[in-house]
Protein backbone atom coordinates (compact mmCIF):
# COMPACT_ATOMS: atom_id res chain seq x y z
CA UNK A 1 0.00 0.00 0.00
CA UNK A 2 3.00 2.38 0.91
CA UNK A 3 4.41 1.58 -2.56
CA UNK A 4 1.72 2.72 -4.19
CA UNK A 5 1.25 5.87 -2.52
CA UNK A 6 4.67 6.68 -2.89
CA UNK A 7 4.29 5.74 -7.02
CA UNK A 8 1.21 7.96 -6.83
CA UNK A 9 2.73 10.32 -4.82
CA UNK A 10 5.44 11.09 -7.33
CA UNK A 11 3.15 10.89 -10.27
CA UNK A 12 1.49 13.88 -8.79
CA UNK A 13 4.40 16.32 -8.80
CA UNK A 14 4.07 16.31 -12.83
CA UNK A 15 0.16 16.61 -12.35
CA UNK A 16 0.95 19.65 -9.82
CA UNK A 17 3.46 21.87 -12.61
CA UNK A 18 1.08 21.16 -15.49
CA UNK A 19 -1.68 23.04 -13.20
CA UNK A 20 0.99 25.49 -12.11
CA UNK A 21 1.45 26.18 -15.45
CA UNK A 22 -2.19 26.26 -16.36
CA UNK A 23 -2.78 28.80 -13.54
CA UNK A 24 -0.06 31.30 -14.77
CA UNK A 25 -1.58 31.05 -18.20
CA UNK A 26 -4.92 31.77 -16.90
CA UNK A 27 -3.60 34.68 -14.81
CA UNK A 28 -2.74 36.50 -17.70
CA UNK A 29 -6.10 35.86 -19.54
CA UNK A 30 -7.80 36.82 -16.79
CA UNK A 31 -5.88 40.12 -16.90
CA UNK A 32 -6.25 40.25 -20.57
CA UNK A 33 -10.15 39.61 -20.56
CA UNK A 34 -10.70 42.48 -17.81
CA UNK A 35 -8.82 44.78 -19.94
CA UNK A 36 -11.22 44.14 -22.84
CA UNK A 37 -14.55 44.06 -21.10
CA UNK A 38 -13.43 47.86 -20.07
CA UNK A 39 -12.52 48.83 -23.15
CA UNK A 40 -15.06 50.94 -25.27
CA UNK A 41 -17.03 49.22 -28.17
CA UNK A 42 -15.28 51.75 -30.35
CA UNK A 43 -11.62 50.62 -29.54
CA UNK A 44 -11.37 47.71 -32.36
CA UNK A 45 -7.66 47.52 -32.52
CA UNK A 46 -6.74 46.97 -29.21
CA UNK A 47 -10.01 44.65 -28.79
CA UNK A 48 -8.58 42.70 -31.81
CA UNK A 49 -4.69 42.88 -30.16
CA UNK A 50 -5.99 41.46 -26.57
CA UNK A 51 -8.26 38.92 -28.11
CA UNK A 52 -5.48 37.63 -30.54
CA UNK A 53 -3.29 37.15 -26.71
CA UNK A 54 -5.83 36.12 -25.00
CA UNK A 55 -7.20 33.46 -27.15
CA UNK A 56 -3.54 32.09 -27.43
CA UNK A 57 -3.42 32.10 -23.46
CA UNK A 58 -6.83 30.11 -24.11
CA UNK A 59 -5.22 27.71 -25.89
CA UNK A 60 -2.51 27.20 -23.36
CA UNK A 61 -4.73 27.04 -20.54
CA UNK A 62 -6.39 23.88 -22.55
CA UNK A 63 -3.15 21.98 -23.47
CA UNK A 64 -1.99 22.48 -19.55
CA UNK A 65 -5.18 21.14 -18.17
CA UNK A 66 -5.71 18.36 -20.17
CA UNK A 67 -1.83 17.39 -19.16
CA UNK A 68 -3.18 17.37 -15.69
CA UNK A 69 -5.90 16.12 -16.14
CA UNK A 70 -3.94 13.03 -17.68
CA UNK A 71 -1.50 13.26 -14.57
CA UNK A 72 -3.84 12.93 -11.77
CA UNK A 73 -5.51 10.41 -14.09
CA UNK A 74 -2.54 8.31 -13.53
CA UNK A 75 -1.84 8.98 -9.97
CA UNK A 76 -5.35 7.84 -9.45
CA UNK A 77 -5.08 4.96 -11.55
CA UNK A 78 -2.06 3.82 -9.20
CA UNK A 79 -3.61 4.67 -6.17
CA UNK A 80 -6.68 3.08 -6.33
CA UNK A 81 -5.27 -0.11 -6.33
CA UNK A 82 -4.42 0.12 -2.58
CA UNK A 83 -8.40 -0.53 -2.26
CA UNK A 84 -8.64 -3.91 -1.85
CA UNK A 85 -5.31 -3.74 0.06
CA UNK A 86 -7.07 -2.35 3.10
CA UNK A 87 -9.18 -4.86 3.89
CA UNK A 88 -6.09 -7.63 4.21
CA UNK A 89 -5.29 -5.30 6.73
CA UNK A 90 -5.47 -6.33 10.29
CA UNK A 91 -4.58 -4.23 12.61
CA UNK A 92 -8.02 -1.89 13.62
CA UNK A 93 -6.00 1.30 13.93
CA UNK A 94 -4.38 0.86 11.20
CA UNK A 95 -7.21 0.00 9.29
CA UNK A 96 -8.65 2.91 10.06
CA UNK A 97 -6.72 5.42 8.82
CA UNK A 98 -5.96 3.33 5.48
CA UNK A 99 -9.62 3.58 4.68
CA UNK A 100 -9.73 7.26 5.59
CA UNK A 101 -6.96 7.69 3.47
CA UNK A 102 -9.40 6.12 0.66
CA UNK A 103 -12.41 7.94 1.35
CA UNK A 104 -10.38 11.32 0.55
CA UNK A 105 -8.89 10.29 -2.14
CA UNK A 106 -12.14 9.06 -3.64
CA UNK A 107 -13.43 12.89 -2.56
CA UNK A 108 -10.78 14.28 -4.10
CA UNK A 109 -11.13 12.46 -7.43
CA UNK A 110 -14.23 13.34 -7.94
CA UNK A 111 -13.79 17.63 -7.00
CA UNK A 112 -11.16 17.73 -9.15
CA UNK A 113 -12.84 16.09 -11.99
CA UNK A 114 -15.63 18.89 -11.28
CA UNK A 115 -12.98 21.44 -11.81
CA UNK A 116 -11.82 20.10 -14.63
CA UNK A 117 -14.76 20.61 -16.14
CA UNK A 118 -15.91 24.01 -15.15
CA UNK A 119 -12.69 24.81 -16.22
CA UNK A 120 -13.45 24.01 -19.77
CA UNK A 121 -16.81 25.47 -19.94
CA UNK A 122 -14.72 28.86 -18.60
CA UNK A 123 -12.16 28.69 -21.43
CA UNK A 124 -14.83 27.88 -23.83
CA UNK A 125 -17.21 30.98 -22.48
CA UNK A 126 -14.57 33.40 -22.89
CA UNK A 127 -13.43 32.17 -26.71
CA UNK A 128 -17.54 32.64 -27.22
CA UNK A 129 -17.17 36.30 -25.82
CA UNK A 130 -14.17 37.00 -28.28
CA UNK A 131 -16.11 35.79 -31.04
CA UNK A 132 -18.72 37.93 -29.65
CA UNK A 133 -16.88 41.19 -29.93
CA UNK A 134 -15.38 40.78 -33.28
CA UNK A 135 -19.50 40.70 -34.39
CA UNK A 136 -20.50 43.23 -36.33
CA UNK A 137 -24.33 42.42 -34.75
CA UNK A 138 -22.73 42.40 -31.09
CA UNK A 139 -26.05 43.78 -28.59
CA UNK A 140 -24.63 45.23 -25.48
CA UNK A 141 -27.35 43.33 -23.39
CA UNK A 142 -26.10 39.68 -25.06
CA UNK A 143 -22.51 40.85 -24.04
CA UNK A 144 -23.68 41.84 -20.21
CA UNK A 145 -24.95 38.55 -20.06
CA UNK A 146 -22.07 36.74 -21.37
CA UNK A 147 -19.76 38.63 -18.39
CA UNK A 148 -21.89 38.08 -15.99
CA UNK A 149 -22.05 34.35 -17.03
CA UNK A 150 -18.37 33.90 -17.18
CA UNK A 151 -17.92 35.54 -13.80
CA UNK A 152 -19.80 33.65 -12.14
CA UNK A 153 -18.36 30.43 -13.57
CA UNK A 154 -14.81 31.99 -12.40
CA UNK A 155 -16.50 32.51 -9.11
CA UNK A 156 -17.59 28.33 -8.59
CA UNK A 157 -14.09 27.58 -10.59
CA UNK A 158 -12.25 29.73 -7.55
CA UNK A 159 -14.73 27.65 -4.93
CA UNK A 160 -13.57 24.16 -6.46
CA UNK A 161 -9.64 24.99 -6.44
CA UNK A 162 -10.15 26.18 -2.45
CA UNK A 163 -12.03 22.62 -1.87
CA UNK A 164 -9.40 20.69 -3.96
CA UNK A 165 -6.67 22.28 -1.91
CA UNK A 166 -8.55 21.79 1.71
CA UNK A 167 -9.07 18.31 0.42
CA UNK A 168 -5.77 17.42 -0.94
CA UNK A 169 -4.48 18.74 3.24
CA UNK A 170 -6.48 16.42 4.86
CA UNK A 171 -5.49 13.69 2.61
CA UNK A 172 -1.96 14.31 2.97
CA UNK A 173 -2.28 14.68 6.76
CA UNK A 174 -4.51 11.36 7.18
CA UNK A 175 -1.21 9.61 4.70
CA UNK A 176 1.54 10.77 7.47
CA UNK A 177 -1.20 9.41 9.84
CA UNK A 178 -1.15 6.13 8.48
CA UNK A 179 2.45 6.62 8.24
CA UNK A 180 3.07 6.86 11.66
CA UNK A 181 0.75 3.69 12.09
CA UNK A 182 2.55 1.66 9.47
CA UNK A 183 5.86 2.59 11.31
CA UNK A 184 7.50 3.67 8.62
CA UNK A 185 10.50 6.04 8.91
CA UNK A 186 10.58 9.76 10.48
CA UNK A 187 12.28 11.39 7.33
CA UNK A 188 9.07 10.46 4.68
CA UNK A 189 6.81 11.25 7.75
CA UNK A 190 8.57 14.53 8.34
CA UNK A 191 8.49 15.07 4.20
CA UNK A 192 4.60 14.56 4.49
CA UNK A 193 4.60 17.04 6.96
CA UNK A 194 6.10 19.52 4.55
CA UNK A 195 3.97 18.32 1.45
CA UNK A 196 0.83 18.83 3.31
CA UNK A 197 0.21 22.67 4.01
CA UNK A 198 1.20 23.57 0.03
CA UNK A 199 -1.89 24.44 -2.65
CA UNK A 200 -2.03 22.01 -5.54
CA UNK A 201 -4.86 24.22 -7.38
CA UNK A 202 -4.43 27.65 -7.31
Amino acid sequence: MYQKLEESAAIEKNFAEKQQASTKAAQNEKALYNEIISLEIDQKQQIKEDMKDAQQLNEKQKHYLQEAKDSFNKANKVSSQIKTAVQDIDDTKEKKKATAVVQLMEKRQNVFESYYHQYLDVLKLNNHLYEQLQSKALKASNLDKQIKKINQNYKTMKEQEQEFNHITKQYNQVKSQYYNKSSLTQKRINQMEEDRDKDVLA
